[in-house]
């Protein structure tokens, strides 16, 4: 079991809010909780030196911020290639989420890229990009057809 202070549990709910829009949210939501922006730094960092917090993101919604064609690009690429260019692949700005995984039986793909662009130009040009980069044996676009509502999970809800 895991004891956690009032303290703590007021700055998971904090947590699990929109993150304020400014310079120093972490400050704010220091000023939120009564602690001080070091108390609240110091207490993410013990959550996830302890392993309850995995990451703080933000979720985008990509049509809200103009982007038309969103699309998984699934790949059957040299696994030592893929490894060997990552760095280069991370830093396409059109790339949102990249992975290798092990091939499926009825899917026979190893890497992954979640990629936002404006129009078919784009992502014509975007697939040519990386296939020149980890010259793959095959490809596929797996179109988003429908943006789902994105929840996330909340604890401490009651008060």
């Amino acid at each position: 079991m895991i004891e956690l202070s009032a303290l703590e549990i007021e700055l998971i709910r904090q947590l699990q809010e929109e993150f304020p829009v400014c310079s120093d949210p972490y400050a704010v939501i220091a000023s939120r909780i009564g602690a001080t922006e070091d108390d609240v730094l110091r207490m993410i960092n013990t959550f996830h030196d302890k392993g309850y917090l995995r990451r703080i993101g933000a979720l985008l919604y990509q049509s809200s911020v103009g982007y038309s064609i969103n699309a998984m690009l699934v790949w059957d690429a040299d696994e030592k290639l893929l490894r060997e260019k990552k760095d280069e692949l991370v830093s396409i700005p059109n790339i949102t989420h990249c992975y290798i995984r092990n091939r499926d039986i009825d899917f026979d793909y190893n890497f992954y890229t979640m990629v936002h662009v404006h129009d078919e130009d784009e992502l014509s040009s975007l697939v040519e990009q990386i296939a020149s980069m980890i010259v793959p044996k095959k490809y596929g676009v797996l179109r988003t057809v429908k943006e789902l509502k994105k929840i996330k999970m909340k604890y401490f809800m009651e008060k």
